[in-house]
């Protein structure tokens, strides 16, 4: 009787100290350092461009960061990363990586960024990664995603965090969404040493430029390890200036080599400069490659039909080559008879081209190069393309002719080439007349 007494005081007391147990957890919760997609939602319309920030509202004193991020690809494309404010604050320099980004796989990875001046740190909201996109024509949702993220301290340590995704909802009438006010900046001060260290999978070194009087290290890593070993007085960040528009090579002049640079920036192969908005409306694409035609005649011919692949891509990627066109009147149709090693390429698909017509100062006026048919005539290896486009008169301008999209296939090593063979190849106008063509190949390698 006596134990049945005291049975329901210890199941309180049991109770009790359970209930302390879950609440002495929270009770003593180190707050955790935010980082947010900003805006967390927003609508875009089809086709337009558009801005995704990623922000960090720090606790304590940060030093660096890294991230990865995922996205639909089926619905938009991240153009160029460009880095925030976050870093900079009160005067810090910093080394920035924008890392990889993919369209096919709807990923950015290895974007890193660390503060170089020794004894700075930050400690107050920013932006740390500015992604720069297009929405494609295509209605659905896209989750952006952050991964493998970390944030560091001016000790090298990592510090708790909490992420917080969004997403973009593409194909309805655009609803602007604010951002987040930041909160009041104000730097803090950490020892003559900072070291920001952050561990993921491979390794790779790059060594910023600095003044040597004082040692700093500043070691990031987002699915790499890049360390910055500066001995600052740094050498200050470069703000970019305004130039000459059409340079997108950026080397004081305009000339054939802003055209490519201009189409490897259209495919996503290198990024952006701010040059190469050429017509200045704010976005680069196949618009900067007519007007930058239009300054250079004199360097490219007319009617210069010219491939555009990757260099160097692994088994199993997917890509597409680029038939593109310099300046071209009264264009009508197109004949393309292409050539490759099917032992290294899989053509899977060829889609629609586009001029661009421009009266300087006037207007712009696209047209769709329709693709009329295309075949294999003599098996995997071959391709004839029927193209054409309706206007008349044709249109005078630049742009291109098709897109091939190709699958490889061939192991590491190997070379195939994405060859014209003339003079199965030909342009006419659209009265049915030839147009005198060059044409320029391109080859694609298998990388290791």
């Amino acid at each position: 009787m006596k134990y049945k007494a005291i049975l329901p005081l210890l199941i309180m007391l049991l109770l009790i100290i359970v209930m302390v147990l879950h609440f002495i957890p929270s009770a003593f919760a180190q707050p955790s350092t935010a980082v947010n997609v900003s805006p967390a939602s927003q609508t875009i319309g089809f086709g337009e461009t558009f801005d995704i920030e990623i922000t960090v509202d720090p606790v304590e004193d940060i030093a660096g960061a890294q991230l990865n991020l995922d996205f639909n690809a089926s619905l938009i494309t991240v153009n160029t990363v460009s880095e925030g404010n976050l870093l900079k604050q009160g005067g810090c320099s910093t080394y920035f990586s924008s890392g990889t980004i993919d369209n096919v796989a709807g990923t950015v990875t290895d974007i890193y960024g660390v503060i170089t001046t020794p004894g700075c740190s930050v400690s107050t909201y920013g932006t740390f990664v500015i992604l720069h996109c297009t929405a494609k024509m295509m209605k659905g949702t896209s989750p952006i995603d952050l991964l493998s993220v970390v944030v560091g301290d001016p000790g090298g340590s990592e510090v708790p965090i909490q992420i917080n995704n969004g997403s973009v909802v593409i194909g309805s009438t655009p609803t602007p969404t604010a951002s987040p006010t930041p909160t009041a900046t104000a730097t803090a001060t950490a020892t003559a040493t900072t070291t920001a260290t952050s561990t993921a999978t491979a390794t790779a070194t790059t060594k910023p430029t600095a003044t040597v009087t004082a040692t700093a290290t500043a070691t990031a890593t987002a699915m790499a390890t890049a360390t910055a070993s500066a001995t600052p007085t740094p050498t200050p960040t470069a703000t970019p200036t305004a130039g000459m528009p059409g340079d997108a090579d950026e080397n004081g002049e305009i000339n054939a080599g802003d055209i490519t640079m201009v189409e490897r920036m259209i495919m996503g192969w290198n990024a952006e400069t701010l040059n190469a908005d050429a017509n200045q409306d704010g976005t680069v694409n196949t618009s900067d490659v007519g007007v930058i035609e239009y300054m250079i005649l004199e360097i490219w011919p007319w009617n210069h039909a010219h491939i555009e692949a990757p260099d160097n891509l692994p088994h199993c990627t997917n890509f597409t080559a680029t038939v593109y066109i310099t300046y071209v009147e009264d264009f009508g149709s197109a004949i393309l008879n292409v050539s490759y090693n099917s032992s290294v390429l899989d053509l899977k698909d060829v889609t629609s081209g586009q001029l661009m017509e421009i009266d300087p100062g006037v207007s712009t006026d696209f047209y769709t190069v329709s693709i009329d048919g295309w075949s294999q005539p003599g098996g995997p290896g071959t391709l004839l393309v029927d193209a054409s486009v309706d206007g008349n008169p044709g249109p005078d301008g630049a742009g291109y002719l098709a897109k091939l999209h190709f699958h490889v296939i061939g192991s590491a090593g190997q070379t195939s080439p994405i060859a014209f063979n003339v003079p199965q190849s030909w342009l006419k106008d659209n009265l049915g007349g030839d147009i005198t063509t060059t044409w320029e190949d391109d080859s694609v390698t298998v990388a290791p």
